[in-house]
C-alpha cells in the first residue's frame, strides 16, 4: 500500500511539473531541427521552414508547425522575426514576404509556444496586419487562432490601397494568465499591391502564483520520491 501512495505522489509531481501549456492547450510545435534567431531576430526561407519538424527558437518564442499554400511560388520568400520590447511588454514580430500577385488567395498556419514550458510569461495579443501600397486595390486579410480570444470571430482586416476600412478588426486579445500556446491559421485575398503580412505576438510577464493544493501536492510528491530513494538504498 505504501509503495501504492508513493507511486501515485511521484506520477503527480511529473504530471504537474511536466505539463505542457495550462487549462488543456495545445501540445508543443514538433521540432526535430530548431533553428535560433538571437535576439528574437532573424530571417529564414520559407523553404526552410516549411521541412516537417523545423522550428525558430526566437528569445522566449518557440515557433513550429509551418504550412504555407500552393501560391507561395517564389523561391526567395523568407520570414522575418523581430523583437521589439514596448511597454515592459515583449512583441515578437514574424512577417511573411514573397511576391504576391494580384488575385491569388494566400494561406499559411504556424503554432507559437512560449518557451520553455513551464514559464510564467503568457501570451496576451495577437495583432494583425499586411504592407499594401498604393491608393487602389481591395486586400482581405482573416486570422484565427486555437485557442480563441476575443472577438471569437478572429481579425478581419479590409484594405483598399494602404487605407484600412472601417469595420476591420486588427487583434484578437486572450485572458490574463491562460495561454501558452497558440496554433494560427491566415488567409490572405490580394487586389493590390502586397508586399508581406505581418503577425505581433504580445506577451505579459504576470506571474501566475501556484495554488495552495499545487503546492500541497508537490510537496507530498517530494516527500515520496525521498521515500521510493530511501528505500531502494536499502
Amino acid at each position: 500500500m505504501k509503495t501504492f501512495k508513493t507511486t501515485i505522489a511521484a506520477a503527480g509531481l511529473l504530471s504537474l511539473l511536466g505539463a505542457g501549456a495550462a487549462n488543456g492547450q495545445l501540445l508543443a510545435p514538433n521540432c526535430t531541427n530548431t533553428l535560433t534567431a538571437p535576439g528574437g531576430n532573424g530571417i529564414f526561407l520559407m523553404s526552410t521552414l516549411a521541412v516537417q519538424g523545423t522550428c525558430v527558437n526566437a528569445a522566449g518564442k518557440l515557433f513550429g508547425d509551418f504550412t504555407f499554400g500552393a501560391t507561395f511560388l517564389d523561391p526567395a520568400s523568407n520570414v522575418v522575426f523581430t523583437l521589439n520590447t514596448i511597454n515592459g511588454q515583449d512583441h515578437h514580430g514574424i512577417s511573411f514576404n514573397t511576391t504576391y500577385l494580384i488575385g491569388n488567395t494566400y494561406t499559411l498556419s504556424y503554432e507559437v509556444e512560449v518557451f520553455p514550458i513551464p514559464n510564467v510569461l503568457f501570451i496576451t495579443e495577437l495583432d494583425g496586419d499586411f504592407t499594401q501600397s498604393g491608393s487602389v486595390g481591395t486586400s482581405h486579410l482573416s486570422k484565427n487562432s486555437d485557442p480563441t480570444g476575443s472577438p471569437a470571430t478572429g481579425i478581419d482586416i479590409t484594405k483598399i490601397g494602404a487605407t484600412l476600412q472601417p469595420g476591420s478588426v486588427v487583434a484578437i486579445t486572450y485572458p490574463a494568465n491562460t495561454v501558452q500556446d497558440l496554433f494560427v491559421t491566415d488567409t490572405l485575398t490580394d487586389g493590390g499591391a502586397i508586399s508581406s503580412i505581418i503577425d505581433t505576438v504580445i506577451e505579459s510577464g504576470t506571474t501566475k502564483v501556484p495554488e495552495p493544493g499545487s503546492l500541497a501536492l508537490i510537496g507530498l510528491a517530494l516527500s515520496a520520491l525521498g521515500l521510493v530513494r530511501r528505500r531502494r538504498s536499502h
